[in-house]
């Protein structure tokens, strides 16, 4: 069963070489842990991925704490799929998974 525990506005999407998925973006409410769940919308369909870890991302003006997503994919292709996604700043909504 998922509970949403957080809502999290996707401003980009970049991949690291050795890391994986990265999205980019804000917290707007809630609480955010790795091994949480992410929902949102790519090409029409519902996704839902597991974040793996949480960084702070830092930018040249200081003016907005971005926050990076460390995200599961099943693949490469699914990766290169998401990588630059221009996500409109979508609000994503974060589950607890629980047991």
């Amino acid at each position: 069963m998922k509970q949403p525990t957080a809502k999290y506005k996707i401003a980009d999407s970049f991949k690291i070489t050795g890391r994986g998925l990265i999205f980019a973006g804000a917290i707007i409410d809630g609480e955010v842990n790795c091994g949480d769940m992410i929902e949102f919308i790519f090409s029409g369909q519902t996704r839902l991925r597991k974040i793996k870890s949480i960084e702070m991302i830092r930018t040249t003006n200081g003016s907005e704490n971005t926050i990076g997503l460390v995200i599961s994919c099943f693949d490469q292709k699914k990766i290169d799929e998401l990588n630059g996604w221009i996500s409109v700043n979508q609000i994503a909504i974060i589950h607890k998974v629980s047991i």
